[in-house]
Formats: structure tokens, C-alpha cells, sequence
């Protein structure tokens, strides 16, 4: 295979080229950006000394080796490695989703990015007190601890976590769906962002303040309640709840797909996308202006047309969108 001639150059993607091994790239002084995913490499070796950034995915290394010190930012998903080792001091991301290994351990102390996801790990320990984003998905981890007081985004989904507890307070997005957690508590209050799908949560309660997105499907809710003011964005199909009721008026999206619901009322005045597929609707109170889009019956039921039939009293077929009769005809 030829490289470039141009001994200058900054990027260089040989992304699916079927190597076996990575050529000698030491004479490339300048090389910052080394692309090398979809080959079938086996080890790290022959990298320029001032490079800053190795993409190296879906290969076949066992051990992380050889980096050159100026290096930034590392992405190794997809191989084979076993234990986290010989990075380099200067590394800021790090991600080494998609491997074999079982401890976090060995982490430079100013890294400010780090996923690990769909590995065997089972602890969460030996995090740079640096570290702001954290992903840890698809793992064996059955306890929140250890986290450094800087985190600002937690990603721990699908794992075997059953209680929320020991987050760091400048923790604002909070990813723990499909965990085993029954219970809102000890949330930090700067979160704006919260993903608890597919858990076993009864009851709306203890939510932060400033909180903006809330996805809570698949759990067994019941009734609407103890939502923040600020909140823009509900998910809550696939839930137990009955009525439609205490919304806050900063709601532009709502989602109740899947739910007992058969009244469309109480819709804050803001609301612009409303998703109730899947209920039994046979009644409909007054729209917000503001509503853009109504979702039922696996269609898109024309807002404007509705607004008009609920204007005059027609009777209306909602779920075949058909306009039957004025009720109020002599």
C-alpha cells in the first residue's frame, strides 16, 4: 500500500485497507490525525511522535503500547483489550467501549472524557478527579460510587443498578435506563437531563428544580404529578396512568403512548407535540394554541381541522379522523 508522498500533512485515514499492521509513519512529523478503523491490526507501533489524536476501532489489539506521548485523544472501540494500561499522561478522551476489560485502573489524572461501555467491569473505582463525561453502559455495575465531584454527564444504562445514590452535585445529564431502580431519590439538583426508561418506578417525585427533560417510559407510573416547573419535555409511554393532569405550563412535548388515557384535557398552554397512540381517546377538551402536532391512532390528526370541529360542536370520529355531523343542528 503507498502513502502519501507528502511528508507534511496533519490527517491521514487509512480506514479499511485490510492491514495487518500499521506502516511506519515516524518520518510524518507533522501527523496530528491518524485514522485507522475496520483493519485487522494486532498491535500499536510505528505512530509519529507528535501525534494527537489515534482512531484505531474495530481492530484485533489485545494491548494498548507505543503511544506517543503528545497524544490527546485515543479511540480504541472494538478490539480486544484486556487491562487499561500505558496511556499517556497527556490524554484528555479515552474511549475503549467494546472490549474485554474488567477493571478501570490506570487513568492519566487530567482525562476529562471516558466511555467503557459493553465491557465485563463491575466497579466503578480510579477515576481522575479531572473527568466530566462518563460512560459506563452495557456493563456488570450494581452500585453508583466512587465518582469524581467534576462529573457533568453520567451514561450507566443497562447495567444491574438498583438505587440512585452517591452522584456528584455538578452532575447535570443522568443516563440509568433499564437498571432495577424503584425509586427517585438523592438526585443532584443542577440535572436538566434525566433517562430512567424501563425501570420499576411507581411514583413521580423528589425531581430537581431546574430539571428540562424527563424520560420515564416503561416504568409503572400511575398518575402525573410533582413535575418541575421548568420541565419542557415528558416521556411517559408504556405507563399506568389514567388521566392527563398536572402539567407544567413549560411543556412543549408529551409523550403518553400506551397509557388508559380517554380524555385529552388539561394541555399547558405552551404544548407544541402531543403522542398518545395507543390509548382509548373518546373525548377532547380545548387544544392549546400553541399545539403543532397531535399523534393517535398511528397518525398525525390534522390540528387545525380538529380546532375547528371542537370550534362548531361537530361529532368527530377521532379514530378515523372523520368529521360526522353538527351536534347542535335543528
Amino acid at each position: 500500500m503507498e502513502l502519501p508522498t507528502d511528508l507534511t500533512i496533519k490527517y491521514l485515514k487509512l480506514e479499511g485497507k485490510g492491514l495487518t499492521k500499521i506502516p511506519d509513519l515516524s518520518n510524518y512529523t507533522n501527523l496530528e490525525d491518524l485514522i485507522l478503523n475496520n483493519n485487522l491490526i494486532e498491535e500499536i507501533e510505528n505512530l509519529p511522535a507528535n501525534l494527537k489524536c489515534l482512531t484505531i476501532e474495530n481492530n484485533n489489539i489485545t494491548k494498548i503500547k507505543n503511544l506517543p506521548p503528545s497524544l490527546t485523544n485515543l479511540y480504541m472501540f472494538g478490539n480486544k483489550i484486556t487491562k487499561i494500561e500505558n496511556l499517556p499522561l497527556s490524554l484528555i478522551v479515552l474511549s475503549l467501549s467494546h472490549n474485554q476489560i474488567c477493571k478501570i485502573e490506570k487513568l492519566p489524572i487530567n482525562l476529562i472524557q471516558l466511555a467503557l461501555g459493553n465491557n465485563p467491569i463491575k466497579k466503578i473505582e480510579n477515576l481522575p478527579q479531572s473527568l466530566t463525561m462518563l460512560s459506563l453502559n452495557y456493563n456488570n455495575i450494581q452500585k453508583i460510587e466512587n465518582l469524581p465531584q467534576s462529573l457533568k454527564y453520567l451514561y450507566c444504562d443497562n447495567n444491574q443498578i438498583t438505587k440512585i445514590e452517591n452522584l456528584p452535585q455538578s452532575l447535570t445529564c443522568l443516563d440509568l435506563h433499564n437498571n432495577h431502580i424503584q425509586k427517585f431519590e438523592n438526585l443532584p439538583q443542577l440535572l436538566t437531563t434525566i433517562d430512567i426508561h424501563s425501570n420499576k418506578i411507581n411514583k413521580i417525585e423528589n425531581l430537581p428544580s431546574n430539571l428540562q427533560e424527563l424520560y420515564l417510559s416503561v416504568n409503572e407510573i400511575t398518575k402525573i404529578e410533582n413535575l418541575p416547573s421548568n420541565l419542557q419535555e415528558l416521556h411517559s409511554h408504556s405507563n399506568k396512568i389514567n388521566k392527563i393532569e398536572n402539567l407544567p405550563q413549560s411543556l412543549e412535548y408529551l409523550y403518553l403512548d400506551n397509557n388508559n388515557i380517554q380524555k385529552i384535557e388539561n394541555l399547558p398552554q405552551s404544548l407544541e407535540y402531543l403522542y398518545l397512540d395507543n390509548n382509548k381517546i373518546n373525548e377532547i377538551k380545548v387544544l392549546p394554541q400553541s399545539l403543532i402536532s397531535i399523534h393517535m391512532y398511528s397518525k398525525i390528526i390534522d390540528v387545525d381541522e380538529l380546532r375547528l370541529v371542537l370550534q362548531l360542536d361537530l361529532l368527530y370520529d377521532i379514530e378515523n379522523d372523520i368529521i360526522l355531523e353538527s351536534t347542535n343542528l335543528n
